[in-house]
């Protein structure tokens, strides 16, 4: 379930995307609680950035999932309580969504109850793309930077196999900005998105995106919930942007293991389950949340 906003159309072709995130720390009572910014790639594939909440486990930090082989976890494994916020990242080089990368933060590194941090992807042509929170980089991943197909976005996800799903945030979103050659433009309008994309067995989503300020905005619990594509805010009078670019199409896939269900991510058939000391070890990361 997403709900979140989407830039106007000028962020489409960009090189690069940026939003303010405020943390809030609350205990997690479903598979993962997610709030990103993100960007549709021009070679198929996307990009994201943000952090999460995940429930009570123990889940690997930095790995690689391909379709037809199990789950490799390229670094060591952390054992969460449910309430450490942790950034992440994720990219996924082609739109079939048969393979992504995944990499993640220290235990909490999201920051404390209450502060902003800035999220923003750049490209870098020495390694790839830099990952960076309030400036300093963070992680860098080696894939060829390519530009933006569509509008930059945000959104607050909520990844639960319940059909009545726990509060999600609510978080606050502000500053949404992207990079031309001559620069950061910040957004001049949002639009909302309210939708389970793809997925056939959506519930009925009962969060909400409303405006806070200009180009500020807040998702989740207790929130009025707009139509999906629904103008948030412009800074113009007028704004020719159509609701046609705002919809997502994540897909969920519960995977059965051990003696209860696992997420195992948004549009994977199965993932690879590794074990380590006992523990079921999952990518702290989901499969790619995509927009049409």
């Amino acid at each position: 379930m997403l709900v979140g906003a989407a830039g106007d159309v000028t962020s489409v072709g960009s090189m690069g995307v940026r939003v303010e995130i405020r943390t809030h720390t609350y205990k997690a009572t479903d598979v993962d609680d997610a709030f990103w910014v993100a960007n549709n790639l021009d070679n198929g594939g996307g990009i994201q950035f943000g952090y999460d909440l995940v429930a009570a486990g123990t889940y690997c930090r930095n790995g690689e999932f391909e379709a037809g082989a199990s789950f490799t976890c390229t670094s060591g494994s952390d054992t969460v309580n449910g309430s450490e916020p942790t950034w992440g990242w994720e990219y996924w080089p082609t739109a079939t969504g048969t393979q992504y990368f995944v990499g993640g933060g220290l235990l909490g590194s999201a920051g404390l109850n209450g502060t902003w941090q800035l999220y923003s992807i750049v490209p870098n042509s020495n390694v790839g793309w830099r990952f960076l929170i309030d400036g300093r980089v963070v992680a860098n991943a080696s894939f060829p930077p390519t530009r933006s197909s569509s509008t930059a976005y945000f959104i607050a996800e909520k990844v639960t196999s319940s059909t009545s799903p726990g509060p999600l945030g609510p978080v606050e979103f502000r500053n949404l900005a992207y990079l031309h050659q001559d620069g950061w433009h910040n957004a001049t309008a949002l639009y909302a998105i309210v939708n389970c994309g793809v997925n056939p067995n959506c519930i009925p989503i009962p969060y909400g995106v409303s405006l806070v300020g200009p180009n500020h905005i807040i998702a989740g619990t207790s929130i009025p919930q707009p139509k999906d594509g629904e103008l948030l805010w412009s800074s113009t009078a007028q704004s020719t942007q159509t609701a046609s670019v705002m919809s997502t199409t994540p897909t969920l896939t519960i995977i059965p293991t051990m003696s209860e269900l696992l997420l195992g991510g948004l549009a994977v058939a199965a993932l690879g389950i590794l074990l380590v000391f006992e523990f079921v070890v999952l990518p702290r990361r989901k499969h790619p949340k995509r927009r049409r």
